[in-house]
């Protein structure tokens, strides 16, 4: 499913295209499924990548949007965020999954380009670096924040602080080694692929 989706933004113009096959491969099963079901948990993830790859394509508008609309959109946009988050147990799941990533992007968006207070942070080092290790926190973080019989609140924010600080060391250790030598391994299969073969006698 999912390099259905990403095939829909190969090239310029295809953004149309891309809701299309999010919403016939994501948001029609979740509607079309219990909440609890297993296609609705497994379509529910890829709602948000997608969405997020569709706004990617659209930033010029995204920003537009974000630099025109007053301030009290803005604020708007956050409170229907948290009932969008209250949605995401009921029947009403897929217009959930819809709706908050594009509210996530759109404040983002305003706050990074009306307050350069709140830009320069996003832009600061730590935010970079855990945007970078975000895939390392993801995958530790299921299972820092699992449900664990009798843990209590103790146990959960130590458990968040080690989730930060194996992510941050798989990130560091494993994952930017392999990306290191991944592209090394590319650009040496590129370098094989254009060179000249020799002629035959």
């Amino acid at each position: 499913m999912t390099p259905a989706l990403f095939l829909a933004t190969a090239a310029r113009g295809r953004a149309r295209a891309f809701f299309v096959f999010l919403v016939a491969l994501c948001v029609i099963p979740m509607a079309l499924a219990p909440v609890d079901s297993a296609p609705s948990q497994f379509a529910a993830p890829f709602v948000a990548i997608g969405m997020g790859v569709a706004w990617a394509c659209a930033e010029a508008f995204v920003q537009r949007v974000a630099t025109r609309l007053p301030t009290s959109v803005a604020l708007l946009a956050i409170v229907l965020l948290v009932l969008a988050e209250r949605l995401e147990t009921t029947r009403l799941a897929p217009i959930a999954a819809i709706i908050a990533p594009m509210l996530i992007v759109y404040v983002l968006s305003r706050t990074a380009l009306i307050d350069l207070r709140v830009a320069e942070w996003l832009s600061g080092r730590t935010i970079s670096f855990a945007g970078r290790a975000s895939y390392s926190i993801y995958l530790w973080q299921q299972l820092a924040t699992g449900a664990y019989p009798g843990a209590g609140p103790l146990f959960y924010i130590a458990s968040i602080f080690a989730c930060v600080a194996w992510a941050a060391a798989s990130f560091t250790f494993i994952e930017t080694p392999l990306i290191s030598l991944g592209r090394s391994l590319s650009a040496r299969v590129g370098r094989t692929a254009r060179a000249p073969r020799p002629v035959s006698a």
